[in-house]
């Protein structure tokens, strides 16, 4: 490094404020350590020299006591002393012949004589530079430090620092130049903030009349407005523009989900949950909805998981959360849904089988398949007598059970002709003959056990097992079990175990399924309980894939049991 750059560097880091109060420290302490020295040192002359005055003579006493501690006299008659060998004789000699100092003398004392209170003001101005020299730096000196700008460098260094390149910052704010945000104060802020109230009044108005895209333009308006400013007063006023902003910006995402402007909706949101709050639950909403609508059902559930485990959510916002969440599940069983149906038609359909056939080749075969079809409702006694009757060479090689015979036979029929359209509809036939006790055991396997609760029954039931576990002692009970068990799935569900068995008894009585527990013992009465729950499990799990609400009941309670610990929606 040359030299004039090392001398720059230092130069550049020794006006750094924090370098700069050190410094100041530092001179402070030099400082009081050389003003204590030299009130040791005045103290020590004036003892040696009041010593050394006992032998003067009567004269040179009265003239020397009542000024010899003032400055430029002290230090003569030390000087003196020193010269005499800090001998009093000599030093009362040495007075005498020294002409210079006899004079200096008897001027001082002529001063005194006249005004001996300008000798006292001296006196005291001493003892006051000895405390200022003395005193540490306080609270405002090093404040003052800290906020040390241009104006305040003298003018020598500014002028250097300013050769070097170093650019003097204007007090306005200017566009694209100035760092940060404006500041206002006073009537401009009041300017601002009156116009923005007046610009949200008027988008307000146009969304309740319909005119998303007025209500737009306005809610976009009002953000332009409050986005570059901020206010001098951050205790005070600053917290009003926040409010504004943040307001602007929850309207406008509202306005362009009504207008399908999903992106718009998602940045304003954004821009309210990373620089205003965090745990502003009308922001998560209106994103949660918007990313819901874009098909991005992950991101949609953060942020309505977010609401619900958020200590600062209103109870507004868990309930729309809530409502968030079921709207979510039913996008995504009906997706569900309709990829299986999709999948179903397209295997049907031969769409992935070689040498695929143009849609006017598809439509003959279709055509064809349904000409097939109606001739065999027209042939089929025919078929089936001519199967059921065949000649007993033929049975003695293969034989087709009866319920198998027809549809094979018409089958094969319709494969002769249009192959390609049977490619993936080969069926599974079994080659043993069907018998009667073989017949019965395949009814009764076939024949679907029948659910223990109607369907209304079990919805009601599930029904007020969710409003008693979402009421405010059993959600607070449940959430201390929860945080009791460190959130471990399975330790929370050991200790739910053994609490909600009180919960649902009364709600099972009540629709009538158990008996009750006053009427058995303890050990007769949890067997009975979990009797009851056994059938209400059966219910469930028979109607929970025949109807949706069941599946919703069934998610809703789980969530309100377990919360976070366990992702019901995985």
């Amino acid at each position: 490094m040359a030299m004039h750059e090392c001398e720059a560097y230092w130069q550049d880091f020794l006006r750094r404020p924090k370098e700069q109060r050190q410094l100041r420290e530092e001179q402070k302490n030099v400082q009081k350590e050389t003003a204590s020295r030299m009130a040791a040192q005045k103290a020590a002359k004036v003892a040696e020299i009041e010593t050394a005055l006992g032998a003067c003579t009567p004269e040179q006493q009265d003239l020397l006591r009542p000024i010899f501690k003032y400055p430029g006299i002290l230090e003569r008659l030390h000087d003196c002393l020193v010269q005499a060998e800090r001998n009093p004789s000599l030093f009362s000699e040495k007075i005498q012949t020294d002409e210079a100092l006899n004079a200096l003398i008897r001027e001082k004392a002529e001063e005194f004589k006249q005004n001996p209170k300008a000798f006292a003001l001296q006196e005291q101005q001493l003892q006051q530079l000895h405390e200022e020299a003395t005193r540490g730096l306080d609270a405002a000196e090093m404040e003052y430090l800290n906020q040390r700008t241009w104006k305040d460098l003298p003018q020598a260094e500014l002028a250097e620092r300013m050769s070097k390149g170093e650019i003097c910052p204007r007090d306005e704010w200017i566009p694209g130049i100035s760092k940060g945000k404006r500041p206002l104060e006073g009537g401009a802020l009041e300017e601002h903030l009156s116009f923005g109230d007046r610009l949200s009044l008027e988008g307000r108005q146009a969304y309740a009349a319909g005119d998303y895209e007025t209500a737009f333009m306005r809610f976009k308006q009002g953000i332009e407005l409050l986005n570059w400013v901020e206010a001098r007063d951050k205790e005070n006023q600053q917290k009003r523009i926040d409010e504004a902003f943040s307001l602007f910006l929850k309207n406008a995402a509202q306005a362009a989900i009504q207008l399908g402007k999903y992106q718009e909706a998602i940045r304003a949101c954004t821009t309210v949950i990373q620089e205003i709050d965090e745990h502003d639950s009308k922001a998560r909403y209106r994103r949660g909805k918007a990313y819901l609508l874009l098909g991005m059902t992950k991101s949609a559930k953060d942020d309505f998981m977010f609401i619900l485990k958020s200590p600062y959510s209103t109870n507004e916002g868990v309930h729309a959360a809530r409502l968030g969440l079921q709207e979510l599940r039913s996008v995504v069983n009906k997706n569900e849904i309709e990829a299986k149906r999709t999948l179903h038609r397209g295997i049907s359909g031969c769409l992935f089988s070689q040498g695929r056939n143009t849609s006017k080749e598809t439509d003959n075969l279709n055509i064809a398949a349904d000409k097939e079809s109606e001739k065999y409702e027209e042939d089929k006694p025919q078929l089936q007598s001519h199967l059921l009757h065949a000649d007993d060479e033929h049975a003695e090689e293969f034989r087709l059970p009866p319920s198998k015979a027809t549809e094979h036979t018409f089958n094969e029929k319709i494969k002769q002709r249009n192959p390609k359209r049977f490619i993936y509809e080969d069926e599974d036939i079994s080659d043993q003959a069907t018998t009667p006790e073989a017949e019965t055991r395949k009814g009764k396997e076939n024949k679907a056990e029948g659910p223990p609760l109607s369907l209304e029954k079990t919805r009601n039931i599930l029904i007020d097992f969710l409003d008693a576990y979402t009421s405010e002692p059993v959600a607070s009970k449940l959430r201390e079990l929860r945080s009791l068990a460190d959130f471990d799935y399975k330790r929370v569900i050991i200790r739910c175990r053994k609490y909600l068995p009180e919960v649902q008894r009364p709600i099972l009585q009540k629709h009538g399924v158990g008996t009750s527990s006053s009427s058995s013992s303890s050990s007769s009465s949890s067997d009975s309980h979990r009797c009851s729950m056994r059938l209400l499990e059966k219910s469930v799990s028979f109607w929970r894939f025949r109807d949706e609400a069941i599946e919703e009941l069934t998610r809703d309670c789980l969530q309100a049991v377990f919360g976070d610990v366990a992702d019901i929606d995985a």
